[in-house]
């Protein structure tokens, strides 16, 4: 998928989401926990074949309620309230504020390579 820096990559990105075929991609859940004074665990969710048919019919429904032509697409701002139409975007590798979410976690420094790499930081 394109990188969202601009408002055209993201709106190539959404249509792209909007004509995934589902069967193709499986969906994942991940869990993260840190309780105080321990090491943040990460966990992924084990799904049965309904579980996981559920989170598909999910995605079904909320992308059908969309049209890539009638979506505006707007820079991330913080503080906005976007309408149902709009939908903000932003490029995650260059977005200092959700790396260092993640940074948080540093002791798990394993768990947080790996998290990184698959949002496309780099450790």
């Amino acid at each position: 998928m394109t990188r969202l820096r601009t408002q055209a990559a993201a709106k190539d990105t959404f249509s792209e989401v909007l004509n995934l075929d589902l069967a193709d991609a499986a969906p994942t859940v991940c869990l993260a926990s840190s309780p105080v004074e321990s090491l943040p665990e990460y966990q992924r969710l084990s799904m049965t074949d309904a579980v996981r048919q559920e989170f598909e019919n999910v995605v079904r429904n909320v992308r059908s309620g969309f049209d890539a032509e009638d979506v505006i697409f707007r820079e991330y701002d913080a503080g906005s309230k976007p309408d149902a139409h709009e939908i903000e975007y932003l490029a995650l590798a260059e977005a200092d504020f959700v790396a260092d979410q993640f940074k948080a976690f540093s002791d798990g420094r394993r768990h947080y390579e790996q998290t990184c790499d698959l949002l496309g930081f780099g450790g």
